[in-house]
């Protein structure tokens, strides 16, 4: 049998020789911690089915090897540091309780959604919680912060399919050229009218002259009586014929009243 002790009991009687002589602040500082060892943390999302996400779970500081030390692990909905993820539809949740003694780990997973939506990549939030037991023989037991972890985008748009190149349109082909009118023949000149025929002169034939015969004085001697039965168509009746005809004047018939006869 070895003289010297094993090498854990060596480590904890130097740890709780320190310990004590560092006081209880540093004590508690020094304390076993249950901690998500930080790392990036990635995968991809996948088109179906679902890919594990695995965080790593550890203990540090001052360990009793006697005692186990538990907590509860789950992934964070809503809180710091908010990931982007959505549960139930890029990941399935995860809550369990783990239990660590000495220097033992523990591997988380958390299972990704795939699909073929085109979206940025997101994230996935884990913590502890609960942690127990309270203390040890070194103090407070620890629990570390949360850790994320990043789900990748692998999918990609779909090709934009150019479209049909425009064909050009047919060349506009001219009009024809416009044929010019046939000239306008001039009308023909008209003929002039027959002069017309100069009318006959007219010719006036004088009228015959109007000769009237003086009535028949009849007898002379008869007297005033006679005279006064004469009738009135023995009246001579004096006619103005106009002067230049036959070359003669006018003649001027006796009047009644006159007594005397011309010879």
């Amino acid at each position: 049998m070895s003289v010297f002790p094993r090498p854990w009991k060596a480590l904890l009687i130097s740890s709780v020789a320190a310990a004590a002589l560092a006081g209880p602040a540093a004590g508690n500082a020094l304390a076993a911690q249950m901690s998500i060892v930080p790392g990036p943390v990635a995968v991809d999302e996948g088109n179906s089915g679902q890919k594990m996400m695995e965080f790593k779970v550890e203990l540090t500081g001052l360990v009793d090897a006697t005692v186990p030390y538990s907590a509860d692990v789950s992934t964070i909905v809503g809180g710091y540091p908010f990931p982007s993820a959505t549960a139930g539809v890029d990941y399935m949740p995860v809550f369990k309780r783990i239990t660590l003694s000495g220097f033992g780990t523990e591997t988380v997973q958390v299972p990704i959604i795939g699909d073929t939506d085109v979206e940025p990549d997101e994230t996935v939030a884990l913590q502890l919680t609960n942690g127990s037991p309270g203390s040890d023989g070194f103090g407070k037991f620890n629990l570390g912060p949360s850790q994320s972890g990043t789900i990748k985008n692998d999918d990609q748009p779909a090709p934009v399919q150019p479209a049909d190149p425009v064909k050009p349109a047919d060349p506009v082909k001219p009009a024809d050229p416009v044929k010019p009118a046939n000239p306008v023949k001039p009308a023909n000149p008209g003929k002039p009218a027959n002069p017309g025929k100069p009318a006959d002169p007219i010719v006036v034939k004088p009228a015959d002259p109007v000769v009237v015969k003086p009535a028949d004085p009849g007898n002379a001697s008869a007297g005033p009586s006679q005279s006064s039965s004469t009738s009135p168509s023995s009246t001579n009746i004096t006619l103005n014929v106009p002067s230049g005809q036959n070359g003669s004047s006018p003649a001027a018939a006796p009047s009644s009243g006159q007594s005397g006869h011309h010879a």
